[in-house]
């Protein structure tokens, strides 16, 4: 069953279940005051946040043996609105291609891979 949260920016928010298929219950529409609006928008924020974290964690796994080839590696640091950033060790650190590496490789492997990735920085 999956609850969504809908006109999250107006006072009068409502709680309402838009899950498919049956409901072992009928879900009443709730309306939220503004303390209750921001409590549920944070955590879902916060729930976000550490999804897309995870994610872009799995698609560096995949492409994290490529650099180590090369005597480098890479690590996430973190992930905020789309921007993933990253620190770029071993070989990839002074690398005058680490650049074209994290453009042209790793950002455009992530904006693939993972939804909500817009951009890849370097630390």
């Amino acid at each position: 069953m999956g609850i969504w949260v809908r006109k999250v920016k107006e006072k009068s928010d409502i709680l309402e279940d838009k899950s498919p298929g049956p409901r072992p219950w009928p879900m009443p529409r709730i309306a939220l005051t503004n303390s209750a609006r921001d409590i549920i928008i944070n955590n879902i924020n916060a729930y976000w946040r550490i999804a897309l974290k995870e994610q872009v964690e799995k698609a560096l796994e995949k492409i994290r043996p490529m650099l180590q080839r090369d005597g480098g590696d890479i690590q996430l640091v973190d992930v905020a609105d789309g921007v993933v950033k990253v620190m770029l060790t071993g070989a990839c650190k002074g690398c005058p291609m680490s650049q074209v590496t994290l453009k042209q490789g790793v950002e455009k492997f992530l904006v693939k891979e993972v939804p909500g990735v817009k951009e890849v920085q370097a630390l």
